[in-house]
């Protein structure tokens, strides 16, 4: 038998990331980042810290109270202001290109696919992961419509692997926490804007002042007009508008407030010759669609420290969004092109010590979600219009074992609604820390998916009913659920294990390692029955609890800092994903083959002199063998330059090594993401 090399050694593989690194590393020149006694311009914004200060920044999401991230007991990577601002992304689904684990793939100009361990196309994006702003929660369409200032992002919080303990079963695969800076910090004027090829181009700025002692508000605006894709599908014109405010008030050295809100508008384009149906006839005729959406964000929270071991936190907040899609295939009445949704939320939590070695967070949070979905292109929902409502509890303790050494956190999260009724999703994570430098952990969790309202009110047309003197293509609606209240939540079992170590100080290294279970994932069963009509008919598929499978892998990230100007980091995924779909399922079958098996970064930053930097970012993602797409290895490199005092331009170009690549279709068609290069200037004051 011949051994074969893994593919990660290919030399085909590793070929272009060795020239990378060749044709970035510098002559040494101990002046580089001395030269000139001009100090830090933009000092709020290029705030640097060495590897032993990012171990030890405090993180919340993992347990939903400030820990180290070296002590956390989780997969959790961390987006620094630095990251942000070095990166050369200008939205938030380009800034998670560098996390670890995490399959971010562009669709279109301004449509992405995010995942996490697998599950990338019908159970991605906020089916699966938890996006939140400053911990409040955001509806499923918001995964487009959340991005913000990039200038006004603290830093970005993100956990791979179920967090359904402290958030809820929308985190069965992960977090995304969004922390937003605090009004003080906030202070003056910033203004950005950007233009570059392909239509590219935003604008953006904010400005803060001091209201009175203690009190600061801040407010902000960005424009964003994204680049055609060359596609059958022509998308013209997506643009993206948003407003915010934030408003804190210390109110004393125990109690503290905060007000934010945003609206933002996102006007998706025009699709030309939109295929409508899956029936490729001669007849099938091409229309034209624009969809637009908009969603309004308003969030209070009050804080109250009882003592430097027990504080409380109060959450209360609103978001309501309108999606509209104008289809010009077939007449619809204006108001059943709109969608609707309301949500109101109160999230209350409280954490204490007891009996000195048990650390103890508790909440209880209510939930009403109340829309309107008038439809889609081949999409329908009955009924129309529902409102839920979600009760939710959770208590985690974390047991201290061994100070300092040895803990173990346990807890559970208590939910009722009325799609799924009563569940529980308990986990357990011990941690352990021999050396300062070593840290081991080990967690088991158990989640379920919330049902969503696709899971039973969802109509599906396949085909449309011709125009007067035309073929007769028939309409058939699949996917019909007509078991309503009898379907159970999909569940995950999670085992990982992970080892954080900084052997010297300038260089770190994390390894998670996982295996996820997942049992009584939705699928069509075996139940077919027919309505006939005239001119149609309508097959009805139940939907059943009978697809199974596993998912395991590995993500490493190992961050260098080679020299005081000069910092390398670079990660690595690999996943096994394998699911056993039902015997007459046509909706999951190639969902195992969505996801990359192999993905790798390389990021280098480099300080060319106190004033000049140049940034480089290398991300390769192995081929998609069921959309039938090659692998792709994109380069995006930036340059910045600070010439005088507050000012900051920058220029980057993306996907250098080829012409256009595609990374996930959309509506069945291949969208090429062309070469960029954009200009950029901010300006502080």
């Amino acid at each position: 038998m011949t051994l074969q090399a893994p593919r990660l050694l290919h030399a085909s593989f590793l070929l272009p990331f060795m020239i990378f690194a060749l044709l970035l590393l510098p002559v040494h020149n101990e002046s580089r980042a001395n030269d000139g006694d001009q100090p830090v311009d933009l000092s709020t914004e290029l705030k640097k810290l060495d590897l032993s200060q990012l171990m030890d920044i405090e993180v919340i999401s993992v347990s939903k109270k400030l820990e180290k991230l070296s002590r956390a007991p989780a997969a959790i990577f961390v987006i620094t202001q630095e990251d942000i601002r070095r990166s050369g992304a200008t939205s938030l689904p380009e800034l998670l290109r560098m996390v670890p684990g995490l399959q971010v793939a562009r669709k279109g100009p301004n449509t992405w696919s995010i995942s996490t361990r697998g599950l990338l196309g019908a159970r991605e994006g906020a089916d699966m992961i938890d996006l939140r702003v400053d911990g409040a929660y955001l509806p499923a369409t918001s995964v487009q419509t959340v991005d913000i200032v990039l200038g006004n992002i603290e830093r970005i919080e993100v956990i791979r692997g179920p967090g359904a303990t402290v958030w809820g079963t929308k985190a069965v695969s992960g977090v995304i926490n969004i922390i937003t800076k605090h009004a003080k910090d906030t202070q003056g004027g910033l203004v950005t804007a950007a233009a570059g090829s392909g239509e590219e181009g935003f604008g953006g700025g904010r400005y803060g002042l001091k209201l009175q002692e203690g009190m600061y508000l801040t407010a902000g605006a960005k424009y964003q007009q994204f680049g055609a894709v060359d596609s059958a599908v022509h998308l013209r014109d997506p643009q993206y508008k948003q407003g915010s405010f934030r408003l804190d008030w210390d109110l004393s050295a125990a109690d503290r407030l905060m007000f934010e809100g945003s609206y933002t508008n996102n006007l998706g384009g025009s699709f030309e010759n939109l295929l409508v149906g899956s029936f490729y006839l001669p007849t099938m005729e091409r229309y034209t669609a624009r969809t637009d959406a908009e969603a309004l964000h308003l969030m209070g929270r009050w804080e109250h420290t009882f003592s430097p071991t027990s504080d409380m936190a109060l959450k209360v907040y609103y978001d309501q969004g309108n999606f509209t899609y104008n289809y010009q295939g077939e007449p619809v009445d204006p108001d059943d092109s709109h969608n609707r949704y309301r949500y109101y939320d109160i999230d209350f939590q409280h954490k204490f010590n007891l009996m000195s070695r048990n650390d103890i967070v508790w909440g209880a949070e209510l939930r009403i979600e109340d829309d309107t979905m008038g439809g889609f292109p081949m999409i329908s929902f009955a009924p129309a219009s529902r409102t839920e409502k979600y009760y939710s509890g959770f208590m985690q303790d974390e047991i201290t074992i061994v100070e300092n050494r040895l803990s173990l956190t346990v807890g559970s999260k208590f939910e009722y609604n009325s799609f799924c009724h009563f569940q529980a999703d308990p986990s357990a994570r011990l941690l352990w820390t021999p050396h300062h430098q070593h840290t081991f952990w080990l967690a088991v969790s158990r989640t379920a998916r919330t049902d969503l309202r696709g899971d039973h009110d969802l109509n599906f047309t396949a085909g449309t009913l011709p125009k007067p003197g035309q073929f007769h293509i028939l309409r058939t609606m699949l996917l019909q659920a007509r078991n309503y209240g009898s379907i159970d939540p999909e569940k995950l079992t999670s085992y990982e294990a992970g080892y954080r170590v900084q052997p010297a100080s300038a260089f770190t290294l994390d390894i998670t390692a996982f295996v996820n279970h997942y049992d009584q994932f939705l699928t069509t069963g075996d139940r077919v029955y027919v309505e006939r009509h005239p001119r149609y008919f309508v097959p009805h598929y139940d939907y059943v609890n009978n697809m199974d499978g596993k998912s395991c892998g590995i993500e490493a990230v190992a961050t260098w800092q080679a020299a005081p100007w000069w910092k390398l980091q670079s990660s690595y995924t690999h996943l096994h994903f394998n699911l056993h779909p039902g015997p007459h399922d046509a909706t999951n079958e190639g969902l195992k083959e969505l996801n990359p098996k192999n993905q790798c970064t390389l990021r280098s930053l480099i300080d060319i002199t106190r004033d000049i930097e140049l940034d480089a970012n290398l991300y390769f993602t192995d081929r998609i063998s069921g959309q039938d797409l090659r692998s792709y290895t994109d380069l995006m490199v930036r340059l910045g330059w600070r010439p005088v005092k507050g000012v900051e331009l920058s220029l980057v170009g993306a996907n250098l090594l080829r012409e256009g690549h595609t990374e996930l279709m959309m509506a069945d068609r291949k969208n090429e993401i062309r070469r960029s290069v954009i200009g950029k200037v901010t300006w502080t004051f």
